[in-house]
């Protein structure tokens, strides 16, 4: 989640008077999946063992689906990348012209 300008390509700018309350956000999601991999019943306990910290952190790594690689797994969610743009209207006064929330959101599957 960052703070943005009215084109969502930027730092915020300074606030006029005219649109004193008016946030525009900018919310990312990067590579989110959720996978389930239970263990072999005939092995249950299978975990590859590691020397050094090293190690570990390059099998986990492993594990981690974004363009370049997409690890084998049952994924109960698959692989996805998201992005919001959020503009919020905080103004006190009731004007239903005008909308508190517009969220323009956009989802794609990493394949």
């Amino acid at each position: 989640l960052s703070s943005t300008n009215p084109q969502f390509n930027g730092p915020p700018v300074e606030k006029a008077d005219n649109d004193y309350n008016v946030f525009y956000k900018r919310v990312s999601l990067e590579n989110f999946a959720v996978y389930w991999n239970p263990s072999d019943p005939e092995r249950p306990f299978d975990f590859p063992t590691f020397r050094t910290r090293a190690e570990l952190y390059q099998f986990m790594q492993m594990g981690i689906c974004d363009q370049n690689n997409r690890p084998h797994m049952n994924y109960i969610i698959e692989p996805t990348t998201a992005t919001a743009k959020l503009v919020i209207n905080n103004q006190k006064n009731i004007d239903l012209s005008i909308p508190k929330i517009l969220a323009l959101c956009a989802c794609d599957m990493i394949s």
